[in-house]
């Protein structure tokens, strides 16, 4: 069954896509999503999806550095 957001106006995005909104490095997010620290979905071709608030969550509680460049 696809997972369907509580809130249909926040997609899925990729760890691609998530790399570009944070200055995170894409490995390090796939590796967080890898190791089950940072709650993602797999595609069925095996591509990881998250929720960008999920991932400023995880951020803000583990205090991880990030560029404010790229911060709203």
């Amino acid at each position: 069954m696809p997972y369907r957001p509580r809130n249909p106006r926040e997609a899925l995005i990729s760890t691609g896509e998530a790399s570009l909104e944070t200055g995170i490095e894409q490995p390090t997010i796939t590796s967080w999503c890898r190791t089950g620290k940072l709650k993602c979905w797999v595609t069925p071709g095996g591509h990881y999806r998250l929720r960008l608030s999920d991932l400023q969550n995880f951020i803000e509680a583990n205090y991880v550095w990030y560029d404010d460049e790229f911060e709203d």
